[in-house]
């Protein structure tokens, strides 16, 4: 055990961390660091163990040590001895071995929460961890000999072995770039909406080292709008916010491409085997499932033959005995195709042979020594973490070859965030709801390649604002800014002040205009950076039981919440804005011929298109488009 990195929990002192290594029923610890975020521990822990053995994962935790109660647990890691081994009978095969690497630890979001307490459990491994913890750099060799006495269970490390570590703490700047594209079936919210990007420590807003102003990691935060049914969406139209954050790591290239390069071919044959699969189901002609297996193998045979990326000056034993493995495992199953390509006579087994093919080459793509952390992109609702999803770092690394780049990397892809919750929950009625949808545009690579990120899927180009927060406190009988807790021009939060004299361009760049004022930016509205806008207002009628007449009532206009609101004639253009059309019934949605869709209680919800003798209230939804008039800014003082 060497080192740990990053090992933070807000809102608290610094810890006394330690770690516990078990193994086959056996444990150590390391010594106590006191009072530290970046403990040195230089320690050897030797353990006695028989292999083979049953058991098949190494468990690593993290401790803080408390002086007056139980020790508290800051993280846990299982390495799965998989990963570090190999026993196969028709290989040479190799004890564990690991490192010199970090290995990387995630537990229980870190912002003190009565709702959070409950999920300590997260800490212990027992379910996904949300929050990024720390990384240990440590190196496991297995070695064979007799016992270690209890002297030389835990003992220090050679200064010889500490300088052989230091090829591998070589740090790349890495750049990510995250564009927000669409946010939609979010749950009802009670406060505005914000998502934050976060690698390892880079980008968590409540971390110390990061600055909400100098290194912003969270989109801006908006009310989220209402679809009309049961869901929310973020309003940002045409006007996308974008994240670019910039992180220090090991270069780790050599792994991501190699772990990238056989997830594609994995990814590859399961696709075809799908199809060959979905054709012996649906009883097509047995040639064409045949023809089928054949594109199938001989397109499995060119990915096999394909060279792994090569290994670099400073790798670690397990870098080499893993290139070799997948190697000759790789050129093993392509000899494998090529012999079940001229031999196959029967198709089922020939699909259950190439499924033995599919397990062992998912047994490949495993790599245990990446040492950059998940990207980890959490919806925050008034300050609070409500939902997050986890995209390991490979999946949206850049390379400059196809073949090796991570499947989200560059690409528009889909995630269903979660909330944070003990695998033993996951599947519990409470947690079957969706919290948000999102739509993502991801891209992760070395700072000197950000010139190829893509743009196409915006259909637009990046631009880039200044902006301030004027604020004024309301002291009767008029608003003024003396007595007030925050500086006159802040941040979004109020705690930085950021006047407008003391922004000043990049190298390169000018400004393309003056200081305007744009209210629609502020958080607790809902049209955001829009340049155009919907304007709604539901007219409503009702009837009496047994009635046929509909009639208006004292709610006649309301908003989709159902509370009262002008009618569409009283409705006004804000100042900027001018109306493009008229006042029209919306046919864009589920309603009868004239636009209304009908319930027997607005206060139950759950309109319908179509009449009912039972049905008591009505309504339909009139729209009028409105743009920002551009030579209508207003020029701030």
């Amino acid at each position: 055990m060497k080192r740990a990195l990053g090992m933070r929990q807000e809102g608290t002192d610094k810890v006394d961390p330690y770690v516990i290594v078990t193994f086959a029923g056996r444990k150590l610890k390391s010594r106590v660091v006191p009072n530290s975020y970046s403990p040195v521990w230089n320690q050897e822990l030797n353990m006695g163990v028989q292999v083979p053995t049953m058991c098949e994962e190494l468990k690593l935790k993290i401790m803080d040590k408390d002086h007056l109660n139980k020790d508290d647990v800051v993280a846990t890691k299982m390495l799965q001895l998989q990963g570090l081994s190999s026993a196969d009978p028709d290989d040479e095969g190799f004890l564990p071995t690991f490192g010199p690497a970090f290995v990387c630890f995630y537990g229980s979001p870190r912002e003190f929460n009565t709702f959070f307490m409950e999920l300590e459990g997260l800490d212990e491994g027992l379910g996904e961890g949300c929050s990024f913890r720390g990384r240990i750099l440590m190196q496991l060799s297995v070695k064979n000999g007799v016992y270690p006495t209890p002297d030389e269970y835990v003992r220090g490390i050679d200064n010889d072995d500490i300088y052989a570590c230091q090829p591998f703490l070589r740090r790349r700047k890495y750049r990510i770039f995250v564009g927000f594209l669409e946010a939609a079936m979010i749950q009802p919210v009670d406060g505005p909406v914000e998502f934050e990007v976060s690698i390892g420590e880079y980008g968590n807003k409540h971390s110390v080292d990061t600055h909400p102003v100098l290194s912003p990691s969270t989109t801006q935060p908006h009310n989220a709008a209402s679809d009309g049914n049961a869901y929310y969406y973020m309003p940002w139209g045409e006007t996308k916010p974008c994240i670019m954050l910039i992180s220090h790591w090991e270069d780790n290239t050599h792994r991501i491409d190699t772990l990238n390069f056989i997830l594609k071919i994995v990814e590859n044959l399961e696709v075809n085997l799908t199809d060959v699969k979905l054709s012996m189901r649906a009883e097509a002609p047995i040639e064409e499932s045949a023809r089928k297996l054949m594109y199938l193998l001989d397109d499995l045979i060119e990915d096999l033959d394909s060279e792994l990326p090569p290994l670099p000056t400073h790798t670690t034993d397990l870098d080499q005995k893993m290139y070799r493995l997948r190697t000759d495992d790789m050129q093993t199953i392509s000899e494998e195709a090529k012999q079940l390509k001229e031999d196959a006579v029967d198709l089922g087994s020939a699909v259950e042979e190439v499924e033995t093919y599919l397990h062992r080459l998912n047994g490949l793509a495993i790599e245990p020594q990446n040492s950059i952390p998940d990207l980890i992109v959490w919806m925050l609702v008034g300050g609070r973490r409500e939902a997050y999803i986890r995209i390991p770092s490979h999946q949206i690394m850049h390379s400059d070859q196809t073949e090796y780049c991570g499947k989200y990397c560059g690409s528009v892809s889909t995630f269903l965030l979660k909330k944070p919750c003990l695998e033993e929950k996951r599947n519990t009625k409470s947690n079957w709801f969706l919290p948000a949808k999102l739509q993502l545009y991801l891209w992760m690579g070395f700072d000197d390649a950000a010139k190829k990120i893509q743009h196409k899927p915006y259909n637009g180009e990046i631009s880039v604002f200044a902006e301030t927060y004027e604020n004024q406190i309301f002291v009767p009988p008029s608003w003024t800014t003396k007595m007030m807790s925050r500086p006159r021009f802040s941040d979004v939060t109020g705690k930085f002040k950021l006047p407008m004299e003391c922004f000043e361009t990049p190298s390169g760049w000018l400004w393309d205009d003056e200081w305007f004022i744009q209210p629609q930016i502020s958080p607790a509205s809902r049209q955001g950076t829009l340049t155009k806008y919907q304007e709604d207002v539901y007219e409503n009628q009702v009837r009496l039981p047994g009635g046929t007449q509909w009639n208006t009532y004292e709610l006649s206009w309301s908003n989709v919440t159902g509370d009262e609101a002008p009618s569409k004639d009283e409705t006004e253009c804000p100042p900027g804005w001018e109306w493009t059309d008229s006042w029209t019934i919306d046919f864009t949605r589920a309603v009868d011929e004239n636009g209304f869709e009908y319930c027997l209680d607005n206060t139950m919800q759950g309109f319908v298109p179509v009449e009912k003798t039972y049905h008591l209230q009505r309504r339909r939804r009139w729209v009028r488009v409105r743009k920002r008039n551009p030579d209508s800014k207003q020029i701030a003082s």
